[in-house]
C-alpha cells in the first residue's frame, strides 16, 4: 500500500489506496493516480489536467505530447476513468482511512459506544490459536464495561469459522448503574473496501448483577463468519487487509 503525495493542488490523488490503482489511470507526468484525467489521442496515455497545464507553461514545444513527443498533440477528458475508477476507488480510500483513524482513537479505555476496534497481527494470532481481546470500552459515560473477544480459529479450533464474543466485566461504576438491564448489541466485522457488505450480528440479553455470570458475562457466536469469507477478496469486499480486521460495536437500545 503506497501513499501518493503530489505538491500543492497540482497532480494526482494523495489518497492511501487499499489496492494499487491500475497503470491505465496513472498520470504520465506526476506518476500519481490522475485527477481530472485526460486521454491523449496520439499515444493513449492518461494525464492530470493540472499536469498538462503546468507542462504547457514550461515546455519549449507547446503542443508536443509529454510522452511520445508528437506535435499533433490533443487530449479529451477521460470520463470512463474519472467515473468508473475514482467514484469507487477514492471512496474506498476515504472509508478505509475513516475506520482506521477511528480505531486508532480507542487507546485510553474510556471510550463509549459506538466504537471501532482494530485487531492487528491476524496471521500470528491465527497460527498461535490465541484469543484476542480489544481495549475496554463503556456503553456510555460511567456505563457498563465491555471488551471484544475474537478467536480466529474458532472456539473449537477447527479453523472453519472465526468466533466473536462480547464480554461484560465488573466495572468501576456498577453500583450506580441499573440492574437488571436489557441490552441489544450489534457487533460488525467491517468491509474495508466500502461502507457496505459488512458482516453483523445482533443480540438482545438481560443481564443481572446478582447472576452467577456477572463479572464475566459473555455473548456472541462460535461461528460468526467462515474463515474462507474472512480471507476472500472481491472488487467490492475485503474484511482482512494488511493483516488486520476492524470491528464496530454499537448499542441499539
Amino acid at each position: 500500500m503506497a501513499i501518493a503525495t503530489p505538491k500543492d493542488d497540482q497532480g494526482g490523488y494523495d489518497y492511501q489506496f487499499v489496492e494499487p490503482p491500475p497503470d491505465t489511470v496513472i498520470c504520465q507526468i506526476c506518476h500519481f493516480p490522475s485527477k481530472q484525467p485526460h486521454l491523449s489521442a496520439c499515444c493513449g496515455h492518461t494525464f492530470c489536467k493540472s499536469c498538462l497545464e503546468a507542462s504547457a507553461k514550461v515546455t519549449s514545444v507547446t503542443n508536443a505530447c509529454p510522452t511520445c513527443r508528437s506535435e499533433e498533440f490533443a487530449t479529451i477528458p477521460n470520463k470512463q476513468v474519472d467515473r468508473e475508477h475514482f467514484e469507487s476507488t477514492s471512496m474506498t480510500s476515504l472509508w478505509y482511512d475513516s475506520i482506521k483513524s477511528q480505531a486508532m482513537e480507542l487507546q485510553s479505555g474510556d471510550e463509549t459506544l459506538p466504537v471501532i476496534v482494530k485487531m492487528s497481527d491476524f496471521a500470528k494470532n491465527t497460527k498461535a490459536n490465541d484469543d484476542w481481546f480489544s481495549p475496554q470500552f463503556y456503553t456510555h459515560h460511567n456505563g457498563y464495561y465491555f471488551k471484544l473477544k475474537v478467536v480466529p480459529n474458532g472456539l473449537s479450533a477447527t479453523g472453519t469459522h472465526m468466533s466473536v464474543y462480547l464480554i461484560l466485566y465488573s466495572g468501576p461504576h456498577d453500583d450506580q448503574l441499573t440492574w437488571p438491564v436489557e441490552m441489544t448489541i450489534e457487533v460488525t466485522l467491517l468491509n474495508q473496501k466500502m461502507n457496505s457488505g459488512h458482516k453483523s450480528r445482533v443480540e438482545t440479553h438481560t443481564i443481572d448483577k446478582s447472576s452467577s455470570s456477572y463479572g464475566y458475562w459473555c455473548c456472541g457466536s462460535h461461528e460468526f463468519i467462515t474463515t474462507e469469507d474472512v480471507h476472500r477478496v472481491t472488487p467490492q469486499c475485503q474484511f482482512l487487509c494488511d493483516d488486520s480486521v476492524f470491528f464496530q460495536v454499537r448499542q441499539l437500545n
